[in-house]
């Protein structure tokens, strides 16, 4: 080993720590409250209604499960703001089998997948400054007995919308905290 390269290792950790140093004003915790004295991220999404679900369709339940979710998200359990956004859901749930035994022919495990789509609007306007679209899948194992089966096919759905609501409440803080 030459004597140049013994007195260049000591500089790369020099380097790296006024690397660090130097970015570490850039960033800003998404949650920290603004230094301009506005309003936090925490009150800009309590101030996001979510606009109810239609009742009747096939997907109500599951639907209903990811609205709940996704209000509970964004209030943090605490009261509603006034409302700044509209959030419109459209929530669809699909079944799959991913498993079956070839002997019998009985599907062993199947998967639930809840997809949403979502426009975020404010509130007085008719444009979207927001739209997008998420999926959860959750797979669960199909019991012969007709009332587990139901009760894992329910949990899954409910773990799916759990997942969606999150992924949502996601994209929405993000638009909100560059707002």
């Amino acid at each position: 080993m030459s004597s140049s390269d013994r007195s260049s290792r000591p500089a790369l950790p020099v380097l790296a720590l006024l690397s660090t140093l130097a970015l570490a004003g850039c960033f800003r915790p998404m949650y920290a409250e603004p230094a301009s004295g506005g309003p936090g991220l925490t009150e800009k999404m309590a101030s996001v209604e979510v606009t109810p679900i239609a009742v009747g369709s096939r997907d109500a339940r599951v639907a209903q499960q990811v609205r709940n979710n996704l209000q509970f998200a964004l209030t943090g359990g605490g009261e509603a703001g006034t409302p700044a956004y509209t959030l419109s859901l459209d929530v669809r749930s699909n079944q799959s089998d991913l498993i079956v035994d070839a002997e019998t022919n009985e599907p062993q495990v199947d998967a639930v997948t809840v997809s949403g789509e979502f426009t975020l609007t404010p509130v007085g306007s008719k444009t979207p400054v927001l739209t997008g679209k998420n999926y959860a899948r959750k797979a669960y194992d199909r019991s012969l007995q007709r009332f587990a089966a139901v009760r894992a096919a329910r949990d899954a759905e409910n773990g799916a919308a759990e997942v969606l609501a999150d992924a949502i409440k996601t994209r929405v803080a993000i638009y909100l905290a560059t707002r």
